[in-house]
């Protein structure tokens, strides 16, 4: 294959494929926003929570990048939910030539059909990707019997694993696509795939070729994607294998309905554009995006909180310097120390100083992440995870906790439910093209029993019946045929329990009247024992049938579905009664609840309260202790001062007493010189 090669298109298919591309670049332009969207949410499903340079600036510098996943468990319960709802497919007559019988067999087809397709599987996927991402898909297919050798068909549903893979008409109104005018649906194949499948192909373009900014993923140099092409000639529905410029296969569908299947979850308006989204939205994602870089955070916090140090005195523990280095990592039975004086004081051995705490502020923000996350999403914190952590086990309690999460994404649910029933339409459309000769085919039926009918489209009449032999005025019926070709028909989707469990309350129900009543089974044994869900049930109930005595007629059974209703009613008002109760003791219980987790929380402070005194007792102890030994320290001190004090007065004393002799002698000396001149003077006067 040459890949410089310029492909052109193949001659008579010009117009349609023309008008392919032309709506696939409508298509694009219209998905573009959401699948930009659908592709973030999906990583971000995988575990890219964190900004791309935020993560990297942190690994760097060897900080936590934790991701505490919270949106997925709101996705598994909303899924699972609408799992645990049993959906029923029913068919209704629509035309004066229909059949309410016809209506039942075609009902019992559609069940068969899911059940042998692992429609669940299809259902589930579409519905996972409906919630988390915003919409999903499945499709309907007709498809060869495995190991037939006649070439015989069935209708399957298969799932679609990849919701950016479809292109549905970006113009229809209805959220499960039944009123689209296109479709595509496109598959990716290796080259060397390619090659093998399709030998005589040619030169083929890739749909990812034709835009130069697309948008489907999984593209890549080595691949083409194929596109299965559904579009509608006037009134008839057909399909074309293509790539752009060349048609592979084409040819009329089986039916007049596109067999592409699309669940919407919230659709809103954005620029001219309708848009979708689940649980998982930029909104969400904001907010588990801050609960990670707070866990983050917090972690961070408690890795780096500096462990508690001992407080040693000096001499104490240089000896045992290396297991005092290693006290935070290894444990030891025992650390040694040498006893150390100050002043003739023992300093008491080394201790731990009180550890830093740990700031409450990072965990409530958390828990208050954790309740916007769930505002967010509608989904409240008593339907996922309890009511403060206080179980409750009654009926009505868990049912008064899952009602507002439910309200908030019963939409979901419901879209998910109209796409499941737009599948029986389809299934519906399907089933004259795949079933068009004469041919016995198999049906559940809605009790869940797997039975058998014949169909024949050649006959003149929806039902036909061969009678036997008329015994007693009764005619016996050999065997009916029913043509499925005449009238039409129309699906609808019933939820609620599944058939299984409906015969299960018929039969408690049965059996609570037997006992209220034990007479009832001598006039309806036989409806008794075919409640039951065990092997040989509809045997035994044909044959007590048959031993019911003459007086009992149509008159005596319909006594009997009057009474059973009766009962039904009564039943039905005693739950109510019941309910009631419940309500009633649910109240009381958890005002009890609360009171009990009052004392408790009481006695936990009072448990605080009393180790903090000890703690505030033991610290004061350690406080006094060391001011008695800085008391002595200080009283040493001045004791010190005063004796130098001493020293220094006593010298100074004793030079001012040198210094009074000195003045004193000095003073004396004057005066006897004084003295001495008062006595030389009369001498020298010549006194006689």
């Amino acid at each position: 294959m040459d890949k410089n090669a310029t492909p052109t298109a193949e001659s008579g298919h010009d117009e349609l494929l023309s008008r392919a591309k032309s709506r696939f670049l409508q298509s694009q332009e219209a998905e573009q926003d959401d699948f930009k969207q659908c592709e973030e949410v999906q990583a971000f499903i995988a575990g890219e929570q964190w900004p791309e340079r935020m993560r990297r600036e942190r690994e760097d510098a060897g900080r936590p990048c934790l991701v505490l996943d919270h949106l997925t468990q709101y996705v598994r319960h909303v899924v699972n939910s609408g799992l645990l709802r049993d959906r029923d497919i029913r068919v209704m007559a629509m035309s004066g030539d229909a059949d309410d019988e016809v209506a039942e067999i075609l009902a019992g087809m559609e069940r068969q059909i899911i059940q042998t397709s692992s429609a669940k599987i299809a259902y589930e996927t579409a519905l996972r990707h409906e919630v988390s991402v915003g919409w999903g898909y499945w499709r309907v297919k007709v498809q060869p019997v495995a190991g037939s050798k006649r070439g015989e068909q069935e209708i399957a549903i298969i799932k679609i694993k990849e919701p950016r893979m479809v292109f549905l008409d970006p113009f229809c109104d209805y959220p499960d696509g039944r009123d689209a005018k296109y479709c595509f649906v496109f598959t990716k194949l290796t080259t060397k795939e390619f090659e093998e499948q399709y030998p005589d192909a040619g030169e083929c373009m890739s749909w990812s070729s034709v835009s130069k900014e697309t948008i489907i993923p999984w593209t890549g140099k080595d691949s083409i994607i194929l596109a299965e092409y559904y579009y509608y000639d006037g009134e008839t529905l057909k399909w074309a294998l293509c790539c752009p410029n060349k048609v592979l296969d084409e040819g009329i569908h089986h039916g007049n309905l596109i067999p592409i299947i699309r669940c919407v979850g919230e659709e809103f308006e954005h620029e001219g554009k309708q848009r979708k989204r689940g649980l998982i939205n930029p909104s969400s994602m904001d907010a588990q995006r801050t609960y990670n870089y707070a866990s983050s955070s917090f972690t961070e916090n408690v890795a780096l909180a500096p462990l508690a140090p001992w407080i040693t005195a000096e001499g104490q523990i240089e000896q045992f310097g290396e297991e005092w280095s290693q006290a935070h990592r290894i444990p030891r039975p025992y650390l040694r120390y040498r006893p150390t004086t100050h002043q003739g004081q023992l300093v008491p051995p080394p201790q731990r100083a009180i550890p830093a705490g740990i700031p409450e502020g990072w965990q409530g923000m958390m828990q208050n992440i954790i309740q916007d996350t769930q505002m967010i999403m509608g989904v409240a914190q008593p339907n996922v995870l309890g009511t403060g952590g206080i179980p409750v086990q009654s009926g009505v309690g868990v049912q008064a906790q899952q009602e507002p999460g439910d309200v908030n994404t019963f939409h979901f649910i419901d879209h998910w439910h109209s796409a499941i029933e737009q599948t029986g339409r389809v299934i519906l459309a399907m089933i004259p093209y795949v079933y068009t000769t004469e041919q016995v085919v198999k049906i559940i039926g809605a009790d869940g029993v797997l039975e058998t009918a014949t169909l024949n489209p050649n006959l003149p009449q929806p039902v036909v019946k061969q009678i036997g032999q008329t015994l007693d005025g009764v005619e016996k019926v050999l065997s009916t045929s029913y043509n499925h070709m005449i009238g039409r028909y129309d699906v609808a989707i019933s939820t609620g329990p599944s058939s299984a469990t409906r015969k299960a309350e018929a039969n408690k129900l049965m059996v609570a009247m037997v006992q209220a009543d034990p007479t009832i089974m001598q006039k309806a044994p036989d409806l008794v024992v075919q409640s039951m869900d065990m092997a040989g049930a509809d045997e035994l109930a044909d044959r007590l049938r048959k031993f019911l005595p003459p007086g009992v007629s149509e008159d005596d059974e319909a006594m009997v579905a009057q009474q059973l209703q009766q009962f039904a009613q009564e039943n039905q008002q005693l739950k109510q009664q019941m309910a009631e109760m419940e309500k009633i003791i649910l109240g009381e219980r958890e005002k009890a609840q609360a009171d009990l987790l009052q004392a408790q929380m009481k006695a936990e402070g009072d448990v605080i309260r009393e180790r903090h005194k000890g703690e505030m007792k033991l610290l004061e102890s350690q406080i006094g202790h060391e001011g008695a030994l800085e008391l002595a320290s200080i009283k040493a001190q001045v004791e010190l001062i005063k004796n130098e004090r001493d020293n220094v007065v006593k010298l100074v004393l004793a030079q001012l007493q040198d210094n009074r002799q000195a003045q004193q002698m000095e003073q004396y000396d004057e005066q006897l010189e004084r003295v001495d001149g008062d006595s030389a003077e009369p001498a020298e006067g010549g006194q006689s």
